[in-house]
């Protein structure tokens, strides 16, 4: 009986491991993004005629970090194609940002 409870014991372990082990690989794969080069086209286009102000971030941008929650987030119109995410101009560099984590998924030379 003994035997029986620790063999159970066993199997559920390895079987929360390989569950999180699976959540850690798709938690890694969501600071990457799908915008394609059109859509990066249309950005720059955008940001070259609008000239938003620069936003000045004492911590170092890059993708994966997270603002600070008092970074104004702008959006892109309609006919830019980006729905899913914000954005902060940062002098040639246009940083992508998801609204609801505040987390950099992608950074776009303008320059």
């Amino acid at each position: 009986m003994k035997l029986r409870v620790l063999s159970a014991a066993c199997a559920a372990t390895f079987i929360l491991g390989v569950a999180g082990a699976s959540a850690q690989v798709t938690n890694q794969t969501t600071t990457t993004t799908t915008i394609t080069t059109e859509n990066q086209d249309r950005i720059r286009t955008y940001v070259t005629k609008q000239k938003p102000k620069t936003v000045t971030i004492k911590e170092e941008v890059r993708v994966g970090a997270r603002l600070p929650k008092t970074v104004e987030l702008q959006t892109f119109p309609a006919d830019v194609g980006i729905k899913q995410y914000r954005y902060v101009y940062l002098d040639g560099r246009v940083a992508l940002v998801d609204p609801t984590s505040y987390e950099v998924r992608e950074i776009i030379e303008v320059r």
